[in-house]
């Protein structure tokens, strides 16, 4: 009986080391910085459930919490709400900031909304249910798509002047670098030249790049898909399917078709999210990609040397993005926001 004893009481203590090892590895994954990474820090305010984080400048992060927009300032670390009346909605598209003035988005009804960030007023844009809007470049102006209408709208912010393109248009379309042109009635597979005067997309079976004003289509890379061109017009990164089902490298290769190395391999289980994992730095020397086999881990890599970070210990990681300056990446943790400072 004795020893029986003593084995229910060594079983008792070594469940509660184990509580206790799992409460000091869940403090690791998300107060320890992984190597290459300067600090994490944890902004979301206490017992919230927040996402979808978005840059609205260099040191300010809005989100959404509770279906309202929320803005905190990462020196402050004061969390204001925004919004107010608007109930954002938790389905894409999602809030985008625009000039560092306002931030639009769509609400649970449908409708179109936009609150001044200075003042914090809210206004109603547009009471139609949206089906797709986005920003337009560096202008105060937004597009949009009214639900069961094939036009794009285009609203200048500003002066309030809402245009029709008398086009037919679907989701998703997007707008060149300065504003002046925009590619539609087409897949979401191609990525603008910085300089708005080249597309890069997927033809039909090989990477493709058309200059805008000629025409003129040149193939640069066989079976592959998901094109996005660096920042500084350099570098195209794109994708292609491994024999495995399921696993994807990443390549890279000039505009000129010269240079094409393979930089890493991913596993990616939705064809949807695909296109969408890549982010690229301000600078064009290093991009962000999820990988679907390690449950959302988020990896930073230098296009030069390969060299590969991981941004957080912790997995189930998503919407990472870069700050305007390129020196933090904010992203989603399980509904709380984290900004990490790389090194």
């Amino acid at each position: 009986m004795k020893k029986i004893g003593i084995g229910i009481i060594l079983i008792g203590l070594g469940i509660v080391v184990g509580w206790i090892g799992n409460d000091i590895l869940s403090f690791l994954n998300d107060y320890v910085s992984p190597k290459g990474v300067r600090s994490e820090r944890h902004m979301s305010k206490l017992h919230n459930f927040d996402e979808t984080p978005f840059w609205i400048s260099k040191d300010k992060i809005g989100y959404v919490s509770n279906s309202q927009i929320w803005m905190v300032e990462l020196d402050k670390l004061d969390h204001i709400q925004l919004s107010v009346t608007g109930e954002c909605s938790s389905f894409p598209p999602f809030p985008i900031a625009i000039a560092d003035k306002y931030v639009v988005f769509i609400g649970n009804t449908g409708y179109l909304w936009i609150v001044d960030i200075a003042t914090k007023r809210e206004k109603l844009l547009v009471k139609k249910k949206i089906r797709w809007f986005s920003s337009i470049s560096d202008r105060e102006s937004i597009s949009y798509i009214i639900e069961g209408e094939k036009y794009l709208h285009v609203l200048n912010l500003q002066t309030g002047v809402d245009s029709r393109i008398e086009e037919s248009i679907q989701p998703y379309w997007s707008w060149s670098p300065d504003g002046k042109r925009i590619i539609y009635r087409g897949r979401k597979w191609w990525s603008w030249s910085p300089d708005g005067e080249k597309i890069a997309y997927r033809g039909c079976e090989e990477i493709c790049i058309m200059n805008v004003t000629t025409g003129k289509i040149k193939k640069i890379a066989k079976g592959g898909f998901y094109p996005s061109w660096s920042p500084c017009g350099d570098k195209i990164i794109f994708f292609r399917p491994c024999k495995k089902i399921g696993i994807w490298e990443i390549w890279i290769i000039n505009p000129d078709g010269k240079g094409e190395r393979l930089l890493d391999k991913c596993e990616k289980n939705t064809g949807v999210r695909k296109h969408k994992i890549i982010s690229w730095s301000p600078n064009g020397k290093q991009f962000t990609y999820d990988d679907d086999k390690k449950n959302g881990i988020i990896w930073v890599i230098n296009v030069e040397n390969k060299k590969k970070i991981r941004l957080s210990k912790s997995p189930y990681c998503s919407s990472p993005a870069w700050s305007p300056d390129g020196k933090r990446i904010v992203f989603d943790r399980l509904g709380r926001i984290f900004v990490a400072t790389l090194d």
